[in-house]
């Protein structure tokens, strides 16, 4: 990486996470997991990872412009995200900054790695188990039939993988893919309402925009099949989308004591690890301190449904070949 060139990479941008600190820049972080703890700290060392966004390519030239691309992202809606905050007009254009803002910030994370990881990995073991061990041994060349069942409980069966080189770069194609456009210019033409508390205070996490969609026979919630979006803008101000409602107009709501609990309750769910306060907030008493540090959202089928689909598949071929001929 040449001179000069970014190296600490933040999944929640510095500019943002402003919102929610003191005048020295310092936020208080509530970490979740098996050591979890409370610490004050700068904005620049929360969810902040060396060469995150960075890949290898063939052309060093190329290897930040993921990096950069969410610069221009995030230059763009600094000032509408302000107006917002205080409650002025955005242009269509503004609005646009805004949704592309959202939509990129909700992919970018750790937490969506992770699900592209899983993904990969599932993949290849899914394609293993479907091939059977016979298979395994063919491709690793492999004919000591005790080392071809110890690789199979362990990269089959138990999925203890590496991760894969192309882990980056396929969350970054993710990330940069049409999805984005296709979503931030739904929520263009969405519903939009801005609440401003007076009292109460607001925190956000390293997952801010949650998705909220109410309770059906389907579990599963998107970017585009959520009933409402909810971002904490600082903290005191939030932003919901209804992508639901087409209207393409920003209203405020009144600031009630169940907007507020809804705000925190669905910032506390969708953390990832961290939740972010102001120096002099603190969590209410209802909302846990400590839980477990949850990354990724994509629920991945069990691998033995595909082991026993291989199996029963070899079955079906091997009654199916015609029986030998037996000659006296």
């Amino acid at each position: 990486m040449g001179q000069g060139q970014p190296r600490r990479h933040h999944q929640v941008p510095q500019f943002y996470l402003r919102g929610f600190a003191d005048d020295s820049d310092r936020v208080k972080v509530v970490r979740f997991g098996e050591q979890p703890r409370t610490f004050v700290t700068s904005v620049k060392n929360v969810a902040v990872e060396a060469n995150f966004y960075k890949v290898d390519w063939l052309d060093a030239v190329r290897e930040d412009l993921a990096e950069k691309l969410i610069g221009k992202v995030e230059d763009a809606a600094v000032e509408p995200l302000r107006l917002l905050a205080q409650h002025g007009e955005l242009t269509v254009q503004q609005r646009g900054d805004v949704a592309t803002w959202v939509v990129l910030q909700y992919l970018r994370g750790r937490g969506k790695r992770v699900d592209s990881v899983g993904l990969q990995k599932l993949m290849l073991r899914a394609d293993l188990a479907l091939g059977g061990k016979q298979r395994l041994a063919s491709r690793l060349g492999l004919d000591d039939s005790a080392e071809v069942d110890a690789l199979w409980d362990s990269i089959v069966v138990r999925g203890e993988l590496a991760d894969p080189p192309t882990m980056r770069y396929s969350h970054l194609r993710t990330m940069f893919s049409s999805t984005i456009s296709k979503v931030a210019a739904a929520y263009v033409q969405a519903h939009w309402q801005v609440v401003t508390f007076q009292r109460r205070r607001l925190f956000t996490s390293d997952q801010p925009v949650c998705l909220w969609r109410a309770p059906d026979d389907d579990p599963g919630v998107g970017l585009l099949t959520a009933d409402a979006v909810s971002i904490p803008l600082n903290h005191t101000t939030g932003l919901v989308i209804f992508p639901q409602i087409p209207s393409g107009i920003t209203g405020e709501s009144a600031p009630t004591t169940q907007y507020h609990r809804w705000f925190l309750a669905h910032t506390w769910m969708s953390a990832e690890e961290l939740l972010i306060l102001h120096p002099d907030d603190e969590l209410p008493d209802w909302l846990p301190a400590y839980r477990e540090a949850r990354l990724g959202t994509l629920g991945l089928p069990d691998i033995q449904q595909f082991i026993d689909i291989g199996e029963a598949w070899r079955t079906h071929q091997d009654r199916s070949q015609p029986a030998a001929e037996v000659s006296f």
